[in-house]
Formats: structure tokens, sequence, C-alpha cells
């Protein structure tokens, strides 16, 4: 009986132990803030204001917080900041907004990092039908150390179209592909953003 009990002992702490690690990993790369911003300056990609982008952001938001990530956006600091959110900015602008958006002392203004965003759409015909792409790459800063980290890139995504598709075809399309895009970028970001776990170095 003495030996059943210290077996059952033993047993619930090794559980304890597993559960532990289990929480402490989940909960890693938890409340660390990071900004997406729309990199806009080609005229051929996607507006920030734009209902595509909105949507991607959206899911992103939601996407990231499974890895414990806080996700800023434009909108919200020009909210807190009384800015305006303009279309079509240069990426040095970009990043000298979210510069001195970290030195304002609000601490949910503060990202640790930066992820630009381009999307770029079209759709050719085909026919009988419509051929569409979409194709996301973008780039990754420390915001505290002001390092370039490097670009990222997401391969590109095919999917068919009616035959006549107008620009609300199109808009309407690419925003039911928000969820799943936001999906692959989210596990893509979550690997390249891990250094910002607490231990670890870009």
């Amino acid at each position: 009986m003495k030996c059943l009990s210290r077996l059952f002992i033993l047993s619930s702490i090794m559980i304890s132990i597993i559960g532990c690690s289990t929480v402490a990993e989940k909960q890693s790369s938890r409340g660390i803030p990071i900004v997406v911003m729309s990199e806009d300056s080609d005229p051929n990609s996607v507006i920030r204001s734009g209902d595509i982008f909105r949507s991607v952001l959206t899911e992103l938001q939601e996407q990231m917080q499974r890895y414990g990530y806080h996700v800023i956006g434009e909108q919200f600091i020009a909210g807190k900041m009384g800015w305006v959110v303009q279309d079509r900015r240069p990426k040095t602008e970009l990043v000298h907004y979210v510069d001195l958006v970290s030195k304002n002392g609000d601490a949910t203004l503060s990202p640790r990092a930066m992820i630009t965003i381009k999307i770029r759409g079209a759709v050719k015909s085909m026919g009988f039908a419509s051929m569409g792409q979409i194709r996301l790459n973008g780039s990754i800063y420390d915001v505290k150390s002001k390092a370039y980290l490097g670009k990222w890139e997401l391969p590109v995504r095919e999917f068919l179209a009616p035959r006549e598709c107008n620009a609300v075809c199109v808009s309407t399309i690419f925003e039911g592909e928000a969820r799943s895009i936001a999906a692959i970028l989210s596990d893509d970001l979550h690997k390249r953003l891990a250094y910002l776990s607490p231990g670890e170095r870009p």
C-alpha cells in the first residue's frame, strides 16, 4: 500500500512538472506587443485603408493571440495619438512613425517589433473563368534595438474567380481569403519573432 501511495505521489509530481512546462512554453511570448503596418507605397499594392488589408489585419490579430502576441494596429495608434492614417506612405516613414510612438511613454503603444505587410493582388481571365493571385511580403524590424531583421514572403496563393469579376468581386474574394492567409502568416511570424521570448536574442 505504501508503495502504491509513493507511486501515486511521484506520478502526480511528474504530471505537474510536465503541465507547468507546457504552460511555460505557451506563455513564453505572452504579452509581447508588435505593431503591424501596411507597406503600400507600391501603386500596385493594396492600400492600408482598404477592406482587404483591414480584413487581413483583423484576422492576423486574432491568430497571433494564439501565440500570446498583442498586435497593435495603425488605426489604434492614430486614435490614441490624434494622428491621421494616410495611404501610400514610404517604408522609411513607417519606421520613423513607430520610432516616435515608442518614445511616447505610453506602454500600450510601445511595440517590441514592427511588421510591414505588402499585399498585391491580380485577376487574369482564363476564358471560361478568372484566376486570382495574391502575394504577401514585408519586413521585420526590432523597435527596441532599431535593427532591421530581414524580409519575409509567403507563397503565392491562387484561386478561381467568376469569369466576369469586377473590382467589388475581387475585393470580396480577397477578403474571403483573409483568414487562411492570416493563419499561414501568423505561423511564419511566430517563428521569426521567437527571439522576443524571455532569454532569447536576435
